[in-house]
């Protein structure tokens, strides 16, 4: 159905009809800003909380090398190999 198809439409169904329209038309309109809304804030929640996982791997990593690293010291401290 084209544009003007729809137009005519509306208009011989009377103002009940283009009221309907203009509900559903609105309906639409909201309904699509908040999907989009939602995408965007779903995407930048995944971002952030993708550098939280890296940030806490990084440390987590550190924190074995150190563990490391005093194990070892005290070992050789101590005359256990």
């Amino acid at each position: 159905m084209t544009e003007a198809e729809i137009i005519r439409t509306l208009l011989q169904g009377g103002p009940v009809a283009i009221l309907a329209y203009l509900i559903f038309w609105t309906y639409r309109h909201d309904r699509k800003s908040s999907e989009d809304h939602l995408r965007t804030d779903r995407i930048f929640m995944e971002d952030r909380l993708t550098k939280i996982i890296e940030s806490d791997q990084r440390a987590q990593e550190h924190h074995t090398e150190v563990l490391t690293e005093i194990v070892t010291i005290l070992r050789s401290m101590n005359g256990v190999r």
